[in-house]
C-alpha cells in the first residue's frame, strides 16, 4: 500500500500498517478480517492511501514438522514436569524476541514483550490441546502482545494530541 498523499505516517502508524499487512500476507487474516478488527485505524489509512487489497501472489508459508524434542518438552510440561519449561523457554524466547524486535524496532520493548509472552505460555500451555501447534500458538501470543502494545501507543499518542489541542484552544479563547 503506497500513500500518494502528503500525509507523513508516524512511526507507529507505519509499524501497525506493516504488522496488519504481515498478518494479511501470511494468511492469519484476510483484508476483510483486518478491517473488522482495526476499523478506525484502517479507515484512516485507506482515506489517505486507498483501499488495501489482498495481494494475489502471496501464499502462507509451508509449515515445518515440529522438533520432536520440543514436542516432548511440551507434553512433559503439560503433565507437570516443571523442568521441561526450560527447554520451551530456550527454544522459543530467542525466536519470539527476534520477531518482536523486527516488528517493534525496539530491542528493550521486544525483550519485555518476549518475557510477557513466555509468562503467558507458562500460564496457559497446559490448555494447549495439540502440542504440534505449539510454535504457532506461541507466535500468536507474541503477536497479540505486540498488537496490544502498538494499539496502546496509538491511543496514548491520540490522547496527547487531544490534550495539546485542548490547551491550544483554551489559550486562544
Amino acid at each position: 500500500m503506497s500513500c500518494e498523499t502528503n500525509h507523513k505516517e508516524t512511526v507507529d502508524e507505519a509499524r501497525i500498517k506493516a504488522f496488519v499487512t504481515a498478518g494479511i500476507r501470511y494468511g492469519t487474516e484476510s483484508a476483510e478480517q483486518a478491517r473488522a478488527r482495526y476499523p478506525d485505524f484502517l479507515r484512516g489509512l485507506e482515506n489517505r492511501c486507498g483501499p488495501y487489497r489482498d495481494p494475489p501472489e502471496m501464499k502462507a508459508p509451508e509449515c515445518e514438522k515440529p522438533d520432536p524434542a520440543l514436542l516432548s518438552a511440551v507434553r512433559r510440561f503439560q503433565k507437570g514436569d516443571g523442568r521441561a519449561f526450560r527447554i520451551l523457554y530456550e527454544n522459543s524466547f530467542p525466536r519470539v524476541k527476534a520477531s518482536l524486535q523486527y516488528i517493534l524496532r525496539d530491542e528493550e520493548a521486544a525483550e519485555n514483550l518476549a518475557e510477557e509472552t513466555m509468562y503467558r505460555v507458562y500460564e496457559n500451555v497446559r490448555r494447549l490441546k495439540d502440542p504440534e501447534k505449539y510454535v504457532g500458538w506461541v507466535d500468536r501470543i507474541a503477536m497479540d502482545c505486540a498488537k496490544a502494545r502498538l494499539i496502546r501507543i496509538m491511543r496514548q499518542e491520540d490522547g496527547a494530541e487531544d490534550t495539546e489541542k485542548g490547551k491550544g484552544e483554551e489559550n486562544n479563547g
